[in-house]
């Protein structure tokens, strides 16, 4: 059972055996692989995966519970984005409301990054003329 997160199911049957929250872990599973990011780990304590892009540090966490460690598999990865649904979920969990977790998740793993490249204190200090090429500076009359 602790697989079901990534080992999709055979049959209508076996996908109404599966807890709801295993069957939106599959579905946001799905999501991440269908815009490119790989399945990296699986933890060996629950039925946790961890998704990356390819040459992108840090993973994005699966699980079917919500609350987890902030780092995957020693230390190796840093989790940038997390997607987690609990026991309580209702049956009938929405794929918009598990593409809205996904996209989240998919956010964090990204806005992660950039506060790496450029932290939030050098972003807001920047000023207009900073932005080399930024279009909106040509046009920031016109729209006041």
């Amino acid at each position: 059972m602790t697989t079901a997160a990534i080992v999709p199911p055979k049959n209508e049957k076996e996908m109404n055996e599966i807890p709801a929250s295993f069957r939106a872990c599959n579905k946001a599973a799905a999501m991440l692989k269908a815009v490119g990011f790989r399945l990296v780990y699986v933890s060996m304590r629950s039925e946790a995966c961890y998704y990356a892009l390819p040459d992108h540090p840090g993973v994005i966490r699966v699980a079917a519970h919500r609350y987890g460690r902030t780092e995957g598999r020693g230390s190796m990865w840093k989790v940038l984005g997390k997607i987690g649904f609990s026991g309580t979920e209702p049956e009938n969990i929405s794929t918009e409301r598990i593409r809205n977790h996904v996209r989240y998740a998919v956010g964090q793993y990204f806005m992660a990054r950039l506060e790496e490249v450029a932290p939030l204190a050098q972003l807001d200090s920047a000023s207009a003329s900073e932005a080399e090429g930024c279009r909106f500076e040509s046009c920031a009359g016109r729209h006041q």
